[in-house]
């Protein structure tokens, strides 16, 4: 059984991939074109890039300036530590 944990470092641009098994960062994954959002959400709180996971994987949702604050979302591949593919989002 795999025991992982991944964690989002605040205001880097690095995801780590953490073993809970050997107590070690496995991998780190860069979010090359990231910079920290300077908005907050409706309800007050701050985050610059979340994770989530659903059945067809592990994603980031974070911020850039480059694009006016809005949103982009991630896929990214957990066996090579890579991400594969990335979507801007159409929030405003």
């Amino acid at each position: 059984m795999c025991f992982l944990f991944w964690r989002h470092r605040e205001s880097s641009n690095h995801i780590y991939k953490y073993s809970l098994r050997t107590e070690r960062v496995e991998a780190i994954i860069t979010v090359s074109s990231f910079t920290p959002r300077k908005t907050s959400y409706q309800w007050g709180g701050y985050s610059s890039m979340d994770l989530a996971v659903d059945e067809q994987g592990l994603w980031v949702l974070w911020g850039s300036t480059a694009n006016s604050g809005k949103l982009y979302a991630s896929k990214i591949d957990v066996y090579k530590n890579v991400i594969t593919r990335t979507w801007a989002l159409n929030t405003g």
